[in-house]
């Protein structure tokens, strides 16, 4: 009885994480460690530079740039030093010069975004002196996800043109065709579309050289180990799927053809090729019945709560996992996978008992649990008995407890460094902090608080509010009061921003209050328990520049994520929140993977981390490390939340 409550408090503290935080989890790039820090006499100096470099004097500013360079401790700030001494020479056409300068930047940062930009550019500079064959090596080399947008637009430029002249390595110009196409659709914006330069492959001109490529020939010899391994659940997957289908029928290779053509037909039945894959498939003696046969035979174990306080969150996974399953033909046609419910009881040795009748029944992967600290029980236990389980926890260091664990969010520490590198990119250096009396918002101010002051910032000032007092007014004027306690402001209200790690609601409520008392007019900055769309916009009125982060953008124009939500609206007849999309991302990467290496093979398609394309910022998992992850961050204005 001692035990069971000992684990019905841990599992009580859990859920309140996670009613909290809705299991939101924030992903970003990891952390970059410097010599040097960024003090307010670096930050000065660096800006009298840059004031230079973006008049155009460039012999000044690339002098000051080395004496920058020369006088202060690496920092982060070095890097850029650097890279602009590096576009100043580009600038000039000193392409040598430059190539050489963008190297040394390579071999110096500990920045992998800083590297692989500076690659970039090595290549770009190859490039402008027509060393195609260079341009193709040196792109080939470098990680082109790490790369900002706009330069991944210009990366996949230069390989397509570049492959035109060259004489290796040309097949990897259809290759960066394709992936261009994937870029331009996933961040469908128009001003992406629209970019100029004798440089870029503009959209329209990628969508055609993808419609020579689909019909151009191609022998099955010929059939490159890319085109077979292809990111699925992307734009692009379904030309080269199609493709591979036509290279297998021309090759008399029917049997294969017909597999690939019926998968083709069956996921992209509107596809502008759609047509000609059932011209071959009648033509192999296919009829429209068969489309429907290709079945899966496997069980996926659901592990969520199903009653009781927070059944709410279970059956909203529950949701998103169905949708993605085609159970009941809700959002795609039956897949044919069963899924086994199970809810998730308040002791690990319920937990392990379920586990184990997952077992006993065949299942190829559990989903769940949602808690913490049953996440550990669950997760040895699964890994114990060699089923991939995926629990959808902030919990650190899950993945560390066995070898089949593949944890859906990330620690609390990875998502306040997304915050705050967002924060002093935006030349926030003061902070006030407003948290909640709970375990939550104590530890995620603590956390902030030590990423601030690490990193030369400052908190100015610090106030804990009652989550339920009926004063909502008062408790906002604890924060004023509190400015100048910890550290001295020196300018304006007393801060650049305010962290509030709280929900939403809480936020809404929190947010008037403050104006009430006069606080207005700095940014509100706020973790992934924001992500809702019952968030007022009218904040960006008060506090312009606020925002959270998070891994999923429900109003993203990403392909991927407008076609979720057309789907799961017209199947649900509701708009899918984080949680549906985290069900559906799963259930999703374990039909991608149980279909190209079987279901018993399913783990070890996970842990090579190829690429996965969902909804959500999950991207793969690294054996033993963590999940692959990009996390996004939102602003609130007033015509809705952008991310980037």
């Amino acid at each position: 009885m001692e035990k069971h409550d000992h684990y019905k408090k841990l599992l009580t503290l859990t859920l309140l994480f996670i009613a909290v935080s809705l299991v939101h989890c924030g992903g970003t790039a990891r952390k970059v460690s410097y010599p040097g820090m960024v003090t307010p006499q670096v930050q000065n100096e660096f800006q009298r530079v840059e004031k230079q470099y973006r008049l155009k004097n460039y012999t000044h500013a690339y002098h000051g740039y080395e004496n920058f360079i020369q006088t202060f401790e690496y920092n982060n700030l070095t890097d850029e030093a650097y890279y602009k001494q590096g576009k100043i020479f580009f600038l000039q056409s000193r392409l040598e010069d430059a190539a050489n300068k963008f190297s040394e930047l390579v071999r110096k940062t500990p920045s992998p975004e800083y590297k692989e930009k500076a690659k970039h550019m090595v290549a770009y500079a190859h490039y402008k002196q027509e060393n195609y064959d260079d341009v193709l090596r040196e792109l080939k080399d470098i990680h082109a996800k790490l790369l900002p947008t706009k330069m991944r637009v210009q990366y996949y430029s230069l390989a397509i043109r570049s492959a035109r002249h060259a004489q290796v390595d040309r097949d990897f110009g259809d290759y960066a065709t394709l992936r261009l196409y994937d870029t331009y659709e996933d961040y469908a914006g128009a001003s992406l579309r629209n970019l100029q330069g004798s440089d870029v492959v503009s959209f329209a001109q990628a969508k055609n050289l993808i419609q020579g490529w689909v019909t151009t020939p191609l022998l099955i010899s010929n059939i490159t180990t890319w085109m077979k391994k292809y990111v699925t659940e992307t734009p692009a997957h379904a030309y080269v799927q199609f493709k591979l289908g036509k290279t297998y029928f021309e090759g008399k290779k029917f049997s294969r053809a017909k597999q690939l053509l019926v998968r083709f037909v069956k996921h992209y039945p509107k596809n502008e090729y759609a047509f000609n894959a059932r011209k071959m498939l009648e033509e192999m003696g296919t009829d429209d019945s068969d489309l429907s046969l290709e079945k899966a035979h496997y069980k996926v174990g659901v592990l969520v709560p199903l009653a009781g306080r927070y059944e709410s969150f279970g059956y909203a996974v529950l949701d998103g996992i169905k949708c993605a399953a085609g159970i009941n033909h809700t959002c795609h046609g039956n897949s044919g996978i069963q899924l086994i419910v199970k809810d998730a009881a308040y002791s690990a040795n319920a937990i392990n008992d379920a586990i184990h009748e997952f077992k006993q029944e065949g299942v190829v992967a559990i989903i769940g649990p949602l808690s913490s600290s049953m996440a550990i029980e669950a997760g040895i236990t699964a890994s114990e008995l060699r089923i991939p389980i995926f629990p959808i926890t902030q919990k650190s260091g899950l993945m560390t407890q066995g070898d089949y664990i593949f944890q859906v969010g990330l620690q609390p520490k990875e998502q306040i460094h997304a915050i705050f590198s967002a924060a002093r990119s935006k030349g926030y250096r003061s902070f006030g902090v407003l948290h909640p009396n709970t375990n939550y918002g104590q530890t995620m101010s603590e956390l902030f608080m030590e990423e601030v002051r690490l990193n030369g910032g400052r908190v100015t000032a610090l106030a804990e509010y009652n989550k339920w007092s009926k004063d909502v007014y008062a408790e906002a004027r604890k924060l004023k009061k509190s400015i100048g306690h910890v550290d001295k402001p020196d300018r304006g209200i007393g801060f650049d921003a305010i962290f509030i790690p709280d929900s939403y609601q809480n936020v809404n409520a929190m947010a008037a209050a403050l104006a009430h008392n006069g606080i207005k007019d700095v940014a509100l900055i706020g973790t992934t328990a924001w992500n809702d769309p019952e968030l007022s916009l009218t904040l960006a009125e008060n506090f312009p520049g606020s925002y959270f982060v998070d891994l999923y953008h429900g109003d993203s124009k990403q392909a991927s994520v407008r076609q979720f939500n057309e789907l799961f609206r017209h199947s649900y007849g509701r708009v899918p929140r984080v949680l549906e999309a985290y069900g559906y991302d799963i259930m999703m990467l374990i039909r991608e993977t149980a279909a190209d290496r079987g279901e018993g093979s399913i783990k070890n398609a996970l842990v090579e981390g190829r690429g996965y394309q969902g909804v959500t910022g999950i991207k793969g998992f690294r054996a033993g490390d963590g999940p692959i992850i990009d996390s996004m961050i939102m602003t609130i204005k007033k015509t809705g939340i952008t991310a980037h």
